[in-house]
C-alpha cells in the first residue's frame, strides 16, 4: 500500500506537470490521502486557507460523487473533482482554472486572501477555463483517477513499471511514439507487439507506429472503417479482445502482411483534436487471455493514451511556437522600414510552412495603379491558376458595403483540387491584399483551427502593408513636390500655369466625385504638366499620371486620332491646363470634340465659382449724374489690358504689394513685376501711384458726364 501511495504521488506530479494544475487525493471527510502535487499557485494558496471539509460537506449534498464535475471554489475559480472508481470515498482534486473573462472579478474576491503578494502574476499564470477546454479537462481528470484506481488495486505489480515508462514519455522527443511502445513491451512479457493506428487525410486509417518482433511488416498498413479487426473498432467505439484469431475470416488482413498474431486486443481512443485513434497489441505465442492479461492490457492502453496525449500536446506547443514566431517575423517588419515585396515574401513563406500545402500565394493591390501583384510558391498551374485570377477579381471588385463582411479568413472548396484557405489582408476596413494557401486534404477541423491565427496574422500584416504603402506614397509626394518646385527656377510662367491648373482640377475633380487615387494622379499630372511624358514615365514608373500627361497633351494639341475614348483623368487635365494657359478665359478653353461633355461641365462649374462685384450708389438718381461705373468696371471695360493685367491692377488699387499679389494669383513675384511694367507702359504712367490715380480719374470722369 505504501508503494502504491508513492506511485500515486508520482502520477499526480506527472499529470500536474503536463496540465499546469495542482492535484491531491482526499477521502470523503476532507482528509488528505495523497498530498498536493503541482505548481498551480492560486490553488496552493486556497488550500492553505483550509476549508476543504466545508467544501466536502457542500458537494456531498449537492453533487453526484460517482461522476466527475467542476466546482467553483470562488466565483470564477474552478476545481475539477473526480471519483477514484473502485475505491469508495476517494476523490481526486485537480485545480484551479479561472473562467475566461472573469480575471478582474476574481482579483477583487481574493484580495483579502492574498496579502502582500503579486496577485497579477499569480492570476496570469493560472490556466483559463473556456468552453473548448472544459470537456477536455473533465476527460483528463477521469483518466488520471482511473490510473490512480489501478495503482490501488492489489496484485498489479506491473503497473509501477509501466508508470515509469509514462514518466519517460514526458521527456521524449516529439513523435517518438514507437520507442515508447518498445519500452512498454519490455515491461510486459505477455505481449510481443503493440501498435497505434491514426486517421490519414482521407477516410482511411493506417498503422502509424508499431513495435515488436517483425512489427515493421504491419507498419504503414492501411484499412477503412469496418475492415478487419481494427476497422470494426472504428464502427463500434468499444474495446475488444480476440482469441485464436487465425481461425477468424478477418485474419486475412494480417496474412496479407505476413504477420501472424494468435491473440489480439484493441482500444479506441478519442484525442484532444477530436480524431479517433486505435491502440492495439497482442501475442504471436499465446492464443488466450487470462484475467490478469486483460487488466494489464487495459493499463497499457490507458498509459499509451496518456503518452499520446503528451505527444499531441508537444506537437500543439510546437505549432503554437511556429505561429508565434510567424507573428514575431511580421511584427518585426514594423520596426524596420516596411517594404511591400519583403512583406509579401514573408507572408508567402509563413503560409506555406503553416498550412503545409502544395502552394501559397499573396495577391496585393497596387494603390497607385489599377493592377494587382501576385507572389507565389508551389504549383499554381491548371485549376489553381484559374482560381487565383477568379479570387482576385471577386475580392477586389466587390462593392464597398460588402467588403467588410468578407474580411474574415475562410475555407474555399475548389472543383478538381483540394480546399484553399483564403485570408484577406486589410486595414481599417480597406482591403489591401489576399493570402491563398492550398491544402492537401487536411481535416476540416485542423483547417478551422488555423483561421483565428491567420486572422491575427492578417491584422498585423495589414498594418505593415499600410505603413509600406504610406511610405511609398510619401516618397512619391516628395518627388512630385520637389520636381514641381524646380519649375519656378527656370520657367515662372509654367509654374503659374501648373499652380492654377492644380487648383482648378482639384475643385472640379471633387465636383465630379472621382476616386481619391484618380484625383491624386490628375493633380500630380497638373503640377508636372510641362515635363515630357517620357521623362515622367522614367521618373515615376509605378504610377499612372505620366499616361494622363501624355493623353492630355494630345488632347491639348487638338489631336483626335484616339483609338479609344480618352480617360476621364486626361480630359480633366486638359481642361484645367487649357484654362490656366489662357489665364482663366473660359471662352478659349480647349474645344477638342473628344472632350465636349467634360468641357461644358468644366465651364459651367467655373462660371458658378466666379463672383461679380459691382458698386451701387445710394445717392438719389438725377438726370445729370448716375454712377454706373465702379473702379473695377473701369478697369474691366475701358482699359486695353489683358485679363491677367487687369487682375493685377485691381489688386494694386486694393493696396496689395507684389508679394501679396503673387500669393493671391499663384504666380511668382517676378511675373507680377513683368505685368506691372506692361500696365505702366499701356497707361503711360511711371509708377503704381500714378496708375492708381489715373484709374480713379477715368472712373470719375466717366461717371460725371451728363
Amino acid at each position: 500500500m505504501i508503494q502504491s501511495l508513492e506511485l500515486m504521488e508520482e502520477l499526480q506530479e506527472l499529470y500536474a506537470g503536463q496540465s499546469g494544475l495542482t492535484n491531491l487525493v482526499t477521502n470523503m471527510s476532507g482528509d488528505i490521502i495523497a498530498p498536493a502535487k503541482g505548481n498551480n499557485e492560486l490553488f496552493n494558496l486556497l488550500l492553505e486557507q483550509g476549508g476543504m471539509k466545508g467544501i466536502i460537506k457542500t458537494i456531498t449534498k449537492e453533487y453526484d460523487l460517482s461522476k466527475t464535475f467542476l466546482y467553483d471554489m470562488l466565483p470564477g475559480v474552478y476545481v475539477c473533482i473526480a471519483p477514484v472508481n473502485g475505491h469508495s470515498g476517494l476523490l481526486l482534486w485537480s485545480g484551479v482554472k479561472i473562467e475566461q473573462g472573469l480575471i478582474d472579478k476574481v482579483k477583487n474576491n481574493i484580495n483579502s486572501l492574498i496579502n502582500e503578494r503579486d496577485i497579477d502574476s499569480i492570476l496570469a499564470q493560472t490556466p483559463a477555463l473556456t468552453l473548448e477546454n472544459k470537456r477536455e479537462w473533465i476527460h483528463s481528470a477521469k483518466k488520471a483517477a482511473l490510473m490512480i484506481s489501478r495503482l490501488m488495486e492489489e496484485g498489479d505489480s506491473s503497473f509501477s513499471g509501466q508508470l515509469e515508462v509514462l514518466q519517460e514519455a514526458a521527456n521524449m522527443e516529439e513523435g517518438d511514439v514507437s520507442r515508447l511502445l518498445c519500452r512498454f513491451l519490455e515491461k510486459n512479457s505477455r505481449y510481443d507487439f503493440l501498435g497505434v493506428c491514426e486517421q490519414r487525410f482521407d477516410d482511411l486509417y493506417e498503422v502509424s507506429h508499431a513495435a515488436g518482433e517483425e512489427a515493421e511488416r504491419i507498419l504503414g498498413a492501411s484499412f477503412s472503417p469496418g475492415e478487419s479487426f481494427l476497422g470494426r473498432m472504428l464502427l463500434t467505439g468499444e474495446y475488444a479482445f480476440w482469441e485464436g484469431v487465425e481461425r477468424d475470416p478477418k485474419y486475412t488482413f494480417f496474412e496479407r502482411l505476413h504477420f501472424y498474431p494468435k491473440s489480439l486486443f484493441c482500444f479506441p481512443v478519442e484525442l484532444r483534436d477530436g480524431s479517433l485513434s486505435l491502440i492495439f497489441g497482442g501475442s504471436r505465442k499465446f492464443d488466450k487471455f487470462s484475467d490478469t492479461d486483460k487488466v494489464s492490457a487495459k493499463n497499457v492502453a490507458l498509459l499509451i493514451e496518456a503518452a499520446l496525449l503528451t505527444d499531441l500536446l508537444k506537437k500543439e506547443n510546437s505549432g503554437h511556437l511556429r505561429r508565434l514566431s510567424a507573428i514575431a517575423d511580421v511584427s518585426g517588419m514594423l520596426v524596420s522600414a516596411p517594404d511591400l515585396k519583403r512583406i509579401s515574401y514573408i507572408l508567402v513563406d509563413i503560409a506555406m510552412n503553416l498550412v503545409k500545402g502544395p502552394f501559397s500565394t499573396v495577391i496585393l493591390k497596387n494603390p497607385l495603379k489599377q493592377k494587382m501583384m501576385l507572389i507565389s510558391r508551389g504549383d499554381i498551374k491548371g485549376e489553381i491558376g484559374g482560381y487565383l485570377k477568379m479570387a482576385a477579381g471577386n475580392y477586389f471588385t466587390k462593392a464597398a458595403e460588402s467588403i467588410s463582411k468578407s474580411l474574415m479568413p475562410s475555407i474555399k472548396q475548389i472543383e478538381g483540387a483540394s480546399a484553399v484557405i483564403e485570408c484577406p489582408l486589410h486595414f481599417r476596413g480597406e482591403l489591401l491584399g489576399l493570402i491563398c494557401a492550398g491544402t492537401r486534404g487536411h481535416p476540416e477541423q485542423e483547417m478551422e483551427e488555423l483561421l483565428p491565427f491567420l486572422h491575427t496574422l492578417s491584422l498585423i500584416a495589414g498594418f505593415s502593408l499600410q505603413l509600406a504603402g504610406d511610405g511609398q506614397e510619401n516618397i512619391l509626394d516628395t518627388k512630385v513636390d520637389t520636381l514641381h518646385s524646380s519649375i519656378k527656377e527656370f520657367d515662372a510662367e509654367a509654374y503659374r500655369i501648373a499652380k492654377e491648373a492644380f487648383k482648378a482640377a482639384d475643385e472640379f475633380s471633387i465636383k465630379l466625385d472621382l476616386s481619391e487615387t484618380l484625383i491624386k494622379n490628375v493633380l500630380s499630372a497638373c503640377l508636372l504638366y510641362c515635363f515630357t511624358p517620357e521623362y515622367l514615365a522614367e521618373m515615376f514608373p509605378e504610377t499612372e499620371f505620366p499616361r494622363i500627361v501624355k493623353d492630355g497633351k494630345r488632347l491639348l494639341s487638338e489631336e483626335i486620332s484616339f483609338d479609344d475614348e480618352p480617360s476621364i483623368g486626361s480630359q480633366v487635365f486638359a481642361a484645367a491646363v487649357s484654362y490656366a494657359q489662357n489665364e482663366g478665359n473660359l471662352d478659349t478653353v480647349i474645344s477638342n470634340p473628344k472632350i465636349d461633355s467634360i468641357r461644358q461641365e468644366f465651364i459651367s462649374f467655373m462660371e458658378e465659382k466666379q463672383v461679380m462685384v459691382q458698386e451701387l450708389t445710394l445717392e438719389p438718381e438725377s438726370s445729370h449724374t448716375t454712377r454706373s461705373q465702379s473702379v473695377g468696371g473701369t478697369i474691366k471695360n475701358h482699359l486695353n489690358l489683358s485679363n491677367r493685367e487687369k487682375e493685377v491692377l485691381e489688386l494694386v488699387i486694393q493696396g496689395l504689394n507684389n508679394k501679396e499679389i503673387a500669393q493671391e494669383l499663384f504666380i511668382s513675384e517676378h511675373t507680377v513685376k513683368n505685368h506691372l511694367t506692361k500696365i505702366f507702359q499701356k497707361l503711360n504712367v511711371p509708377d503704381r501711384t500714378q496708375a492708381i490715380s489715373k484709374v480713379y480719374q477715368l472712373t470719375y470722369n466717366k461717371s460725371a458726364k451728363p
